[in-house]
């Protein structure tokens, strides 16, 4: 009598499940690398625009510097908006590229589960055969009876194994749908706390700028009026 492969079995349980697991993780890990350089490149852009601000401020001596502060300002401005709108095209495009990935893993995953269970309905029922063969030589006048129960064993292990197919199969795709939301959330809220952060850093610089500007408008009235007289 045949037994069934406990290697194919562990096979079957690498490909379908622990394989898919560690893509997963690895997908996983190489999203949050990528999402968090984004949002270190984005902080260092924005933290090198304003102290250069503030270096052209320091460095205002008269009301032309100053004009030419206040334009140098609007530039700022405008090259800090369109990174805030760059960095976010960067971490939709991160999520969707992560999302694709994922859909395609869940889909590979999905056909090895069915190609595996085919597999193992395919081998059980040849082993079912071949056992009622054997069973069947060598119980001569009890071959009949010993056909028929073998062929129902047959038949009762054929439904369990595709019974235990569709059920892995859909754990496994009920899985894949739960991370992929999971995933989705979090690098939404990634995307949402990074531009919160951009923003409220840019105001922040705006803000100590307006200040430097005014404290130095006041120091430079006094010597206006000196010089006139």
């Amino acid at each position: 009598m045949q037994n069934v492969d406990t290697k194919q079995f562990t096979d079957q349980l690498e490909s379908m499940f622990f394989g898919p697991a560690r893509a997963y993780a690895a997908l996983s890990v190489d999203y949050t690398e990528k999402l968090v350089n984004t949002q270190l490149e984005a902080g260092k852009a924005y933290t090198d625009a304003s102290l250069a601000l503030l270096r052209s401020l320091v460095n205002v001596k008269d009301a032309e510097g100053l004009r030419a502060y206040t334009q140098g300002q609007q530039l700022v401005a405008k090259y800090l908006t369109e990174c805030l709108k760059g960095d976010a095209e960067k971490v939709v495009a991160l999520q969707q590229d992560f999302v694709q990935q994922i859909q395609r893993l869940t889909d590979s995953n999905a056909k090895q589960v069915t190609e595996a269970a085919e597999s193992s309905v395919k081998q059980v029922t040849e082993v079912a055969e071949s056992n009622v063969k054997q069973v069947a030589e060598a119980a001569g006048s009890n071959a009949k009876q010993a056909a028929e129960a073998a062929e129902s064993n047959a038949k009762q292990v054929t439904e369990a194994a595709e019974s235990n197919a569709k059920q892995a199969a859909e754990t496994a795709e009920s899985n894949a749908k739960q991370a992929t939301k999971t995933t989705e959330s979090n690098a939404k809220q990634a995307a949402e706390t990074a531009g919160s952060n951009a923003k409220q850093a840019a105001e922040t610089a705006e803000s100590k700028v307006k200040q430097v500007a005014e404290s130095k408008v006041k120091q430079a009235k006094p010597t206006t009026r000196k010089t006139g007289k």
